[in-house]
């Protein structure tokens, strides 16, 4: 059934979804289909990373350039035929969204697991398709389980505070475009490049022409606001696409530990059904509140 796991994919799956924060309305809405893939990668699995010192921020960011000039497919061909399953992760994810309704499909560990978001009632739905499990919460639930794992993190943070500032220092969020333009499924985008919030080397292609999803994208920061789900390290990144008032169809970012690629596959406009927003018929409904706290207090015995 359900397991710790659970409850930690959900919170990062809104984290996820944080590529959607947008701009101010412009009118029409979306509906449709959007198609997302995110491929995780160890920097270190890639040959072509021997000799190059990845601490440098000059030679990351020249190594960076080289790799992300080449498409998904070419870096793929890149690692190794053995190389391990844990270095290497790519994630497939098909967004529907019709008004204030998102859904997010994906496989995971081989189960089909879908994420209904509803945001006019302020309520998350996890469907587990083998098991026939719909997990039911309300905004203000996820809210009230997941924060004293905040406030946890939060004291350990101002605990050691002193001692992070002195030896961490926090990463200056920075994206300039290059004037570099290209375009992605048939629309006009623009290569920003910089450092992201998380101090990686980052590349963002961004178009500023898709006006009726700007306002979907509003809707979907709303709803993670009022799940708290808005975290401080991406603030900077959220102001920044709000003033060049576009979105991401594509980001690749490196650090020395990891390469992350992010890509809208497919962007579809469609009359969708609303029965693609509800529990299907026969499956078990469960309060994923109650789950989630039992879980919680079996972790911090």
């Amino acid at each position: 059934m359900c397991n710790l796991s659970i409850a930690y994919r959900v919170y990062f799956f809104f984290i996820l979804l944080i590529f959607l924060i947008s701009v101010p309305s412009f009118g029409a809405v979306f509906e449709g289909k959007l198609v997302q893939r995110e491929v995780r990668i160890s920097t270190f699995e890639l040959p072509q990373s021997e000799g190059v010192n990845l601490e440098d921020s000059a030679e990351l960011e020249k190594f960076g350039n080289q790799l992300f000039s080449k498409s998904f497919e070419e870096l793929k061909k890149l690692l190794p035929k053995d190389v391990p399953k844990e270095t290497y992760d790519e994630s497939i994810f098909t967004i529907y969204i019709k008004g204030k309704k998102i859904r997010v499909d994906s496989q995971e560990k081989g189960e089909k697991m879908s994420y209904i978001i509803d945001m006019k009632n302020n309520i998350l739905i996890t469907i587990k398709w083998n098991e026939k499990v719909a997990m039911i919460t309300s905004f203000e639930d996820l809210k009230e389980t997941f924060s004293p794992m905040q406030s946890q993190v939060q004291e350990l943070m101002e605990k050691y505070k002193a001692q992070m500032e002195t030896q961490i220092k926090k990463p200056q969020f920075s994206m300039k475009p290059t004037g570099e333009k290209k375009k992605i499924l048939g629309i006009d985008c623009e290569l920003f490049t910089g450092t992201d919030s998380e101090g990686k080397f980052t590349h963002m292609w961004i178009t500023r022409g898709e006006s009726d999803l700007f306002e979907t994208f509003l809707n979907l920061s709303e709803a993670m606001s009022k799940m708290n789900f808005a975290e401080e390290n991406v603030d900077d990144e959220n102001e920044f696409i709000r003033q060049v008032k576009g979105v991401d169809l594509i980001t690749k970012r490196i650090s020395p530990e990891v390469i992350v690629l992010e890509e809208i596959l497919e962007i579809q406009r469609e009359k969708l059904s609303g029965n693609l927003f509800n529990i299907p018929p026969g499956f078990r409904k469960l309060n994923m509140k109650e789950m989630m706290q039992k879980q919680m207090e079996k972790f911090h015995k």
